[in-house]
């Protein structure tokens, strides 16, 4: 159906008012969506482009052309941006240039998929462009941002994260409502290149009022959300919150693998977060996976042997057994361990006297099986650990591989060794952290990324738990200090306006950072003029938010509504072209009169 959808969503006639434009250029059907892909890079530099950047690209909707060459132009814009937008990726080891460039041309698809179907809802529809390309592109991502694990960056949205009247449109549609308010101003261009601003009227040529009208809501919509990120700016009324100890620690990435600098590396992060014994604070925040020894607990009356051969079966690359058989001695070591991991750590919060948030790998071995999870423990001077969240959503190649023991040269993927069982599993729910008054929310890694999770806690959220503060604990040090740092602040401080809550950010490598609910970037950690690749801690009280977001209540309802429109406009065109279909086979088993 969709290939016939392909085959046929040019022959509709142009929709009324609507100029018939001339042909594209082979040349154009590939330069355009090119400049459009170099636009929408350029524009995390010089966010002024984001507001044009989609026109080149969105050209190919109403024009005519050879729709091989307008497809296949559209995924070389796309793949060009992607491949510009995450070259970071290839930082991560000598061979993942590959990774980088798989991803970059599945991500490439996103472009003419939206050209697909912004064409049929246009061209055979008649909806009109200023509908047609906003919301198809919000869907879009949408679906980028969840599918195959998703991958929730360079939206248009996050170009634009330094204009804090423009972004507080989050609280109600969330990321999505600013890229769509981005890509209507887009579209009300795109109306004005291809619709004629005059036409013939009974007395003469006049003001085409459609586009007049069009124009007019493009206008409004801007400046009504800049008008609404004023108010909701001015009423934010911030009271204080927990003083906090954000450490930021610089291990190279080549030291957090696997165990052999475990010492060292601690005593290096030891050594930073030592003088916080002498600040003032509720809270010490370290970053992902910052205590590097083993830690976790196992169920109770579990023998040596059961802990030793349970631990063992989930180390095991598939297809590969462990290299150590299980042993009494070794599930005693893993016992002691644990049993010094709990020690160890109540003891570093005593003698800061403070509780600590860490991140930590988690073991949970059990009868039915181990779990090694990347994790966030709430650790206080007495008690010692009174609460762990486990991360919900790992990432693909990252903390897991897809297809594992089915598919075995996707190994060849991964920045570890191919022996390594770096594999984490997945946490089960969101869980806060309590206590005192301390309310947290943590999300690790690119969790912040991604608006489900943030949302999923406010909604867990009750009187007796509620939610005051989200926590990202980060390791961005794969990536070699590059701009990813940037990108995902950048993408993070989303959160804090969709769920109007402040956000600590404690990154290995930074930026670290402080957050308001209004996405505004209090504070970030600097060192010698440099917010990456140095380490230290910075000391800042929380400004706490308790505004409640129609975001929250709602979810993501604009880009469904987007999907709605796609989805509807592709199924009617399908049963409309099965009708045909049919009508036309049913002539032809016609019998033909006699001559």
């Amino acid at each position: 159906m969709t290939a016939t959808l392909l085959r046929n969503e040019t022959a509709a006639a142009p929709p009324q008012n609507v100029a018939s434009p001339p042909r594209l250029a082979v040349r154009n059907c590939y330069l355009l969506p090119l400049f459009t892909g170099l636009l929408l890079w350029a524009s995390f530099f010089l966010p002024f482009l984001v507001w044009i950047a989609l026109v080149p690209l969105a050209l190919l909707i109403p024009r005519e052309g050879t729709r091989l060459h307008i497809y296949l132009g559209a995924w070389l814009g796309g793949f060009v941006f992607f491949l510009l937008g995450t070259y970071w990726v290839s930082y991560c080891a000598d061979w993942v240039w590959v990774g980088w460039v798989c991803l970059s041309a599945y991500l490439a698809l996103y472009f003419p998929t939206f050209v697909f179907v912004s064409r049929v809802c246009f061209r055979r529809w008649n909806v009109p462009l200023l509908i047609t390309v906003p919301l198809i592109w919000v869907a879009l991502e949408y679906v980028r941002m969840y599918l195959l694990s998703g991958f929730g960056w360079l939206l248009l949205a996050h170009s634009a994260y330094r204009w804090e009247r423009v972004i507080q449109i989050a609280d109600l549609a969330g990321v999505y409502g600013v890229s769509f308010v981005i890509a209507v101003a887009n579209a009300a261009i795109l109306e004005l290149l291809c619709t004629p601003l005059f036409v013939p009227g009974p007395k003469g040529m006049q003001l085409n009022s459609p586009l007049e009208w069009r124009l007019a809501f493009a206008g409004l919509l801007v400046f009504l959300n800049v008008g609404y990120g004023q108010y909701r700016m001015g009423e934010a009324k911030f009271r204080p919150g927990p003083r906090v100890v954000v450490v930021q620690t610089n291990v190279p990435q080549d030291m957090k693998n696997g165990d052999r600098h475990s010492t060292e590396v601690f005593r290096d992060v030891w050594d930073i977060v030592r003088p916080a014994t002498e600040v003032d604070a509720d809270l010490v925040v370290w970053p992902e996976t910052s205590y590097p020894f083993m830690y976790g607990v196992h169920e109770k009356g579990m023998s040596n042997i059961e802990v030793s051969r349970k631990y063992t079966e989930r180390m095991a690359v598939p297809g590969k057994p462990y290299h150590e058989a299980p042993t009494d001695e070794m599930g005693d070591i893993i016992h002691l361990n644990f049993k010094d991991g709990d020690e160890h750590t109540e003891a570093m919060s005593r003698m800061l006297s403070k509780p600590m948030l860490l991140g930590t790998s988690y073991w949970d071995i059990k009868l039915s099986g181990a779990k090694y999870t990347n994790a966030s423990v709430l650790i206080v001077p007495g008690p010692g650990r009174v609460g762990a969240y486990h991360k919900n959503h790992i990432l693909p190649f990252g903390e897991y591989i897809p297809f594992d023991g089915n598919i075995p040269f996707l190994r060849a993927f991964i920045p570890y060794p191919a022996d390594f069982n770096f594999d984490s599993d997945a946490g089960e729910n969101v869980e806060s952290l309590h206590y005192g008054s301390l309310n947290l929310a943590p999300l690790i890694c690119f969790e912040d990324t991604l608006p489900d999770l943030s949302r999923a806690y406010l909604l867990k959220a009750t009187k007796e738990k509620p939610v005051d503060i989200l926590v990202n604990q980060s390791n961005d040090g794969w990536f070699d200090n590059s701009i990813e740092g940037d990108y995902h602040l950048a993408a993070s401080l989303f959160r804090c306006v969709e769920v109007r809550r402040p956000m600590i950010r404690s990154s290995n490598t930074g930026p670290s950072a402080l957050i308001d609910g209004n996405g505004h970037i209090v504070k970030v950690f600097e060192k010698e003029g440099r917010r990456q690749g140095v380490e230290g801690f910075f000391t800042a009280e929380v400004p706490l938010d308790g505004r409640s977001t129609w975001y929250v209540q709602m979810g993501d309802w604009l880009p469904q509504l987007g999907l709605l429109l796609g989805g509807s406009c592709l199924l009617l065109s399908g049963i409309r072209q099965a009708i045909n279909i049919r009508r036309t086979w049913n002539e032809n088993l016609k019998p033909k009169p006699a001559s």
